[in-house]
């Protein structure tokens, strides 16, 4: 029974000393705060120095806040952006709602003058999607095949023939890229169109499209047996064309005189194969002057080839017969009258 007892106070006594230590220990960590100590700090215990920016509680209004703190609102100027509240003018862009002066244009909002123009809704001239004549991706879509157009650059395949994107250069002067119901395909012309036009030859035809081939005929169209003016010539009846450029002469027939003899050992000229070819009077023709009176003159005959020779009786011809008995008969010379 003693032994319980002693037991029961020990424990008693034990009870009571921690009780004290306890409400001795709360005793001394208790501290006064100043009034004046830390006016714009809601957090942890301060000291009174400029707040860093590190509590929970910081508003970020403090010249000395460094915006590190979810809380901070970012409306100092030395916040550095990088909590999604931060609107201050040290904002990098990296959240949808920055707006200031740094901002790189990441988020769809963004309208900085740093934009990058990645967004829909950047406006910045640097940009890649915005409105600005700088951007390159702002010009409308280029146009298809057989859309109006006033140049190649406004159409996809970079050609624009006969006022509309075509899909080649269709350089054949009989293709067409705006033929109704075909537009923006190069397709020959109608038939009959005139490509090339006739030159100032009489014989020449203008070329024009077969309906089938893109390049205009070669140049072989002329007026096949048309009458044509040619140069002026005795035995050529008229012209009549036979090439492009090519006024063929017609001859006379043959035979058929072309220029009156030229003299008494001519006779008329006739046309032979279009030439008009001198013919001369044959050797038998008599020609100049005979004096049938003039024992020592003789027949003059044409040569056969335009000249009249002249003939003498021969030397063994008397011209004067012997008068009396002392004269003798003389004779011509042979070679003059």
């Amino acid at each position: 029974m003693m032994k319980r007892r002693w037991f029961l106070s020990e424990a008693f006594l034990l009870l009571v000393g921690t009780l004290l230590l306890s409400a001795g220990c709360y005793e001394s960590s208790t501290v006064t705060v100043s009034p004046d100590d830390g006016a714009d700090d809601t957090g942890a215990p301060d000291t009174g120095a400029p707040d860093t920016g590190d509590e929970p509680a910081d508003t970020g209004k403090d010249p000395a806040d460094t915006g590190k703190d979810p809380a901070d609102t970012g409306d100092d100027p030395k916040d550095t952006g990088t909590e999604p509240d931060d609107t201050g003018p040290a904002d990098t862009g990296t959240e949808p709602d920055d707006t200031g002066p740094a901002d790189t244009g990441t988020e769809p909002d963004d309208t900085g003058p740093a934009d990058t123009g990645t967004e829909p809704d950047d406006t910045d001239p640097v940009g890649t999607d915005d409105t600005d004549p700088v951007d390159t991706d702002d010009t409308d879509p280029l146009a298809v095949d057989g859309t109006p157009c006033g140049d190649g650059a406004e159409c996809e395949s970079g050609f624009c023939v006969d006022g509309v994107c075509c899909e080649s250069s269709c350089d054949g002067d009989c293709a067409v890229c705006n033929e109704v119901g075909y537009e923006g395909a190069c397709v020959p012309q109608a038939p009959d169109v005139v490509c090339r036009a006739a030159s100032d030859h009489a014989c020449d035809a203008p070329e024009v499209c077969d309906g089938f081939q893109l390049d205009c005929p070669s140049e072989d169209a002329f007026n096949d047996g048309a009458s044509c003016d040619v140069d002026d010539a005795p035995c050529v009846a008229s012209g009549t064309c036979t090439a492009p450029d090519t006024c063929a002469p017609v001859f006379e027939e043959d035979g058929e005189t072309c220029a009156a003899a030229g003299g008494e050992c001519f006779e008329d000229s006739t046309c032979q194969e279009g030439v008009c070819v001198v013919n001369y009077a044959g050797s038998e023709k008599e020609c100049g002057n005979y004096d049938e009176n003039n024992p020592c003159d003789a027949q003059n005959y044409c040569d056969g080839a335009g000249a009249c020779t002249e003939n003498y009786a021969g030397s063994d011809t008397v011209c004067r017969d012997a008068v009396g008995g002392c004269d003798i008969a003389e004779y011509c010379t042979g070679d003059s009258l």
